[in-house]
């Protein structure tokens, strides 16, 4: 008796086994951001945009420096390491200054100390990170 594929429990686009397992090495279709560097300064205004849903923050040259979240139009998961030596601020889309985090003004900076990481939802209007240990 064959045994069962235990790659057939999840629901891959492409139906082919070879695409399936390539499409687990590549990410799952997740797309990531590499090499992003927290703008100089800090502030809403003039932060990173974060573009991915797996975004390695590299570069932090100040406590502070700054990057951004997309717009919380819910259902969104983000995820952000910060791999550098300094704590990043993290804002809400410039765009939509009337988002929160935690439920704080997204205004507010939320602090993503060196090393750690989060994993942001969103929700219309809000976002809800939970940070690593």
């Amino acid at each position: 008796m064959p045994l069962p594929n235990p790659l057939s429990q999840y629901n891959y686009p492409t139906g082919n086994t070879m695409n399936d397992m390539s499409y687990l090495a590549n990410g799952m279709g997740y797309a990531s951001q590499y090499n992003i560097t927290a703008r100089a300064g800090g502030g809403q205004a003039t932060a990173t945009p974060l573009t991915a849903g797996t975004c390695w923050i590299t570069t932090v040259a100040t406590n502070g420096d700054s990057v951004q979240l997309p717009s919380a139009v819910g259902g969104q998961y983000i995820t952000v390491i910060n791999e550098s030596g300094n704590n990043a601020n993290i804002f809400s889309s410039n765009s939509t200054p009337s988002d929160t985090i935690n439920g704080t003004a997204g205004t507010t900076a939320f602090s993503l100390v060196a090393g750690k990481v989060c994993n942001f939802a969103s929700k219309p209007g809000g976002w809800r990170g939970l940070l690593s240990a």
